[in-house]
């Protein structure tokens, strides 16, 4: 939802698509449109100290890397340079390397080089940052996480990177594993609560149907497109950082998953490399956006168009409160603008100070700012609306239920 205010000119709140059809209506000159950002400046609190909490996590992040020291507004000084070994020796306290699974937390998607929420993180002056999890399939190995693009590598630990240290979480189970069968619910119909995220997910692909111990039928593949479009009634492709959350680092070998809870139907011995479609563009090609391949625990990405890729659905956990934003959300969802907002149930979203869901399969946004509530998309020829006052449309929304 980048864009430049071209004019300003209220309408107020007329039937949806009647007001569209004035053309007397705020117009907003948009750049292409941009995949949510999955570590908003609204998920973190500013500590007043150096430091961020991450509310989507609750870790602790030093906003500089090691070397640097916060000013107040920024990072000075320059980042040092750390073997693996020496990285893991330099927590204290509470302060501690991240394992991969959190530092990918913090990636973001919606930016490149670096890939990083800059207002939360300045730009650091190096890209790769050392994680605390060792290799399981290379043991003189260990993961870091290059901030240029987004992508998880393996490098012996013998080489030297900065680091950014963290605190709080649980860095790794008892168990050995990153995703222990323990912080899993199963809820008897073939979904899985992870406490972790508290996100709820399908234990089989898309074209498959869960048997009570397995995953039966053939998993479909299916483009970007039609990948995201497959979300309903509070079912979504996941976010690339969501997907990433299910990577079993501390398992060796293939499929790098926790199968006892997504189980190895998902994964023929043969097809080491099928790979699962997040809902993530890439930011530096809008043709193109971001998969995770199970087989080995890697991320890449690949054309929206050209890639037929597998889907698994998550959806989120009851707040138990509904905010005025997704109250007009889900009344347009399943009121006679159906049409022009599905699938219904996406994920409410913040950016540059929208609340604003996107709809994968019309195309089309539904967002909130500022007490009034915008459409863009292809039902309004790519252009920014003010469709009027969000009084008006809440009022549209209880008298049908919402």
């Amino acid at each position: 939802m980048n864009a430049r205010i071209a004019c300003i000119e209220s309408a107020g709140p007329a039937p949806l698509f009647a007001w569209l059809a004035t053309g007397c209506l705020c117009l907003l000159l948009a750049a292409t449109p941009v995949a949510a950002a999955t570590t908003p400046t609204s998920a973190f609190t500013d500590n007043g100290d150096g430091t961020v909490t991450h509310a989507t996590t609750g870790l602790t992040w030093k906003r500089c890397i090691e070397g640097e020291t916060w000013t107040g507004a920024a990072c000075s000084g320059t980042a040092q340079y750390y073997s693996w070994s020496e990285a893991n020796a330099l927590g204290t306290g509470e302060w501690r390397l991240p394992t991969i699974a959190e530092l990918l937390t913090i990636v973001e998607r919606d930016a490149y080089d670096p890939t990083l929420n800059t207002a939360i993180f300045p730009a650091q002056s190096v890209p790769q940052i050392w994680s605390a999890t060792t290799d399981a399939s290379y043991p003189s190995g260990a993961w870091y996480v290059d901030f240029k693009i987004g992508n998880q590598y393996s490098r012996d630990k013998a080489y030297t990177y900065p680091v950014r240290l963290v605190r709080g979480g649980q860095a790794l189970d008892a168990s050995g594993l990153y995703t222990p069968t323990s912080d899993f619910t199963d809820n008897g119909d073939g979904t899985v609560t992870h406490a972790r995220t508290g996100l709820t997910w399908k234990r089989c692909a898309e074209g498959q149907t869960w048997s009570g111990s397995a995953c039966t039928g053939t998993a479909t593949t299916h483009t970007w497109d039609q990948a995201v479009a497959l979300g309903s009634g509070g079912w979504r492709l996941p976010s690339q950082n969501e997907l990433l959350g299910l990577v079993e680092w501390g398992k060796a070998g293939y499929p790098a998953i926790n199968t006892t809870i997504f189980a190895d139907s998902f994964f023929s011995p043969t097809m080491s490399y099928v790979a699962f479609w997040s809902s993530s563009a890439y930011f530096d090609n809008a043709n193109s956006a971001w998969r995770v391949v199970f087989g080995y625990g890697y991320d890449q990405v690949d054309g929206k168009q050209g890639g037929l890729h597998r889907a698994l659905l998550v959806r989120d956990s009851s707040s138990g409160t509904t905010s005025d934003a997704d109250r007009v959300f889900n009344w347009a969802e399943a009121s006679i603008y159906a049409q022009f907002f599905h699938p219904p149930g996406q994920p409410s979203q913040e950016l540059l100070g929208y609340t604003y869901r996107y709809y994968g399969g019309s195309g089309n946004y539904l967002g909130v700012k500022d007490g009034h509530l915008w459409v863009y998309g292809p039902a309004t020829g790519y252009q920014f609306f003010d469709a009027g006052a969000l009084d008006g449309w809440l009022s549209q929304a209880a008298g049908a239920g919402f």
